[in-house]
C-alpha cells in the first residue's frame, strides 16, 4: 500500500481515552474522560545505508491510563519510497538495526 492509502485507512483523528472511576467502590464504575491523543502520533525519517525510511507512530494500546505515552503502546509503520513494507516494533527492529554501545 502507498502512504496515503495506509493513512486513510488508518486514520488520522484523536483518540479518546477513558479512565474507569469509583462512585461506589466496588460497585459503581463511571467512564471519566482523560485525555485525547492525535494519530499519527509521532514521525520519524530514519536513514541507513543510505535508505530513507519513513515510520509513523500510531497510538494503538492504552497499557496504562496515566498520561504518559510509552514506546509499548504504539506501533510503528515503516514506508520505504512511499510504500509500506511492515509495521511493528519486531519487524522496524530487524529492518532498521540501531547502533547499540555495550559498557561491561
Amino acid at each position: 500500500m502507498d502512504k496515503e492509502k495506509v493513512l486513510k485507512t488508518m486514520g488520522r483523528e484523536e483518540k479518546g481515552i477513558v479512565t474507569w472511576i469509583p462512585i461506589l467502590f466496588p460497585l459503581i464504575w463511571v467512564p471519566f474522560p482523560s485525555y485525547h491523543i492525535n494519530n499519527p502520533y509521532k514521525t520519524e525519517f530514519l536513514t541507513v545505508n543510505d535508505k530513507q525510511y519513513d515510520v509513523i507512530y500510531y497510538y494503538t494500546d492504552v497499557r496504562k491510563a496515566d498520561g504518559a505515552i510509552t514506546d509499548d503502546e504504539l506501533t510503528p509503520l515503516i514506508f520505504e519510497d512511499g510504500k509500506l513494507i511492515g509495521w511493528g516494533w519486531s519487524f522496524l527492529k530487524v529492518k532498521i538495526p540501531t547502533y547499540e554501545i555495550r559498557i561491561r
